[in-house]
């Protein structure tokens, strides 16, 4: 039981603490939730508040006043009232377009159908029936009015001319005059909405290429109302970063091959150096997107290439050429019988060895299934079957993970 009750007085003193923090009980104040609001023209706007005054004393008059043009707006000057106590106060043109809302000590002020006049700034203020025991409410509210057209304002985290991969991105939605506060907005990327974002506001923590793409906005209760699409231009450093051979195949010794360096970025890589090693020297060996090498004895080796742009560079993987010789190359045949197929790594790329059993009287290829479901031909040697082992083992190389070997029928 005394332990019940000492979680009681604990839970008591905590809410009394919780409270006093919100508003002290003998302090004089007025809070406002916001110092500033902005609304469409013909719309309703909330100046949310709450008052505090000492016990003891009595509230005689509550009002809302904006300074007038001339006054000075730090709220010591009362210029005409949006809402008074005694109602005669109150300006004509203000008159059946206000609401006060005076519970539990709020003194939230409702104004409608806004207009290009009610521009300024809004105090609450409240008297007591003690002589000189009054408070207003410094700071006020800055009421501003949003001038259409909408648009939308990029800020990103590294303040460039630019956004880049990784950055902080906000998109904000509003007007040149200010952001509408008291409407919710509908946001749209590529035409397709995002349902998830509801605020005049549109955050990207860290933005990717990805999200690139052209964006827009409308105010949720009149798509009427929207901004002209902005294209979110994400640039990047290069990456995927590959070396494609030209012809694909089989590759001969005593032939030419052309190594195109490929990648993505933005802007696109302009700039390319083509590297080879050799045991343990890596040496640069020509520049430009595309570099053609002659298949001789001393090109059988490993390649790669540098891409770069103005944010950065990034080497591709390496690629090894494995040679075949011309008296191992021939025509194209079909029809070949497979009696081994396996995949082993050899530096970055894949090699597909493959033990063939030659029937005597056909011609034969090699397919492999390419990601896309696409086959990739490759060259097979003809030769005199009758003076030979009927198993031969031939080596291709490719790029492609988890190739196969298959039997084909003759044409």
């Amino acid at each position: 039981m005394a332990l019940k009750r000492r979680e009681m007085l604990s839970l008591w003193i905590f809410l009394q603490l919780t409270i006093a923090d919100v508003m002290p009980s003998d302090e004089w104040a007025v809070k406002y939730k916001s110092n500033d609001a902005c609304v469409l023209e013909g719309s309703t706007v909330d100046f949310s508040c709450s008052y505090n005054y000492p016990r003891g004393l009595l509230i005689n008059t509550l009002k809302w006043f904006k300074p007038r043009r001339r006054q000075k707006q730090d709220g010591s000057q009362q210029g005409v009232f949006v809402y008074h106590t005694d109602s005669k106060q109150i300006e004509e043109s203000y008159r059946g377009r206000t609401e006060f809302e005076n519970e539990d000590k709020k003194c939230t002020l409702r104004l409608h159908n806004v207009s290009v006049s009610d521009i300024g700034r809004y105090f609450f203020r409240f008297e007591t029936t003690s002589y000189g025991e009054m408070w207003t409410g410094m700071g006020g509210i800055f009421l501003q009015l949003a001038v259409l057209p909408l648009s939308i304002r990029v800020d990103s985290s590294r303040k460039k001319d630019y956004i880049e991969e990784g950055e902080r991105v906000t998109l904000t939605c509003g007007t040149n005059t200010c952001t509408p506060t008291n409407v919710p907005f509908s946001w749209f990327k590529d035409d397709r909405q995002l349902d998830e974002v509801t605020g005049s506001s549109l955050i990207l923590l860290s933005v990717s290429p990805e999200d690139y793409g052209n964006y827009s906005c409308e105010l949720a209760h009149d798509a009427r109302i929207s901004a002209q699409r902005l294209l979110l231009d994400v640039r990047y450093r290069p990456k995927n970063v590959s070396v494609a051979l030209s012809p694909p195949g089989i590759i001969k010794k005593g032939n030419s091959l052309t190594l195109t360096c490929e990648s993505q970025a933005n802007p696109a890589a302009g700039n390319f150096i083509w590297f080879t090693i050799n045991g343990t020297v890596t040496s640069q060996i020509g520049s430009g997107r595309s570099f053609t090498v002659f298949i001789n004895n001393e090109d059988g080796g490993q390649y790669f290439c540098e891409a770069r742009n103005a944010l950065g560079s990034i080497n591709s993987t390496v690629k090894t050429l494995q040679e075949v010789s011309p008296d191992a190359a021939g025509d194209i045949y079909e029809n070949v019988e497979f009696s081994h197929c396996s995949e082993t790594e050899e530096s970055t790329d894949v090699l597909l060895y493959a033990q063939l059993k030659l029937p005597s009287e056909s011609e034969r290829l090699c397919s492999l299934e390419a990601e896309a479901s696409t086959s990739v031909i490759y060259s097979l040697p003809k030769a005199d079957y009758s003076h030979r082992s009927p198993l031969q083992e031939v080596r291709v190389l490719t790029d492609q993970q988890g190739a196969s070997c298959s039997h084909q029928a003759p044409r």
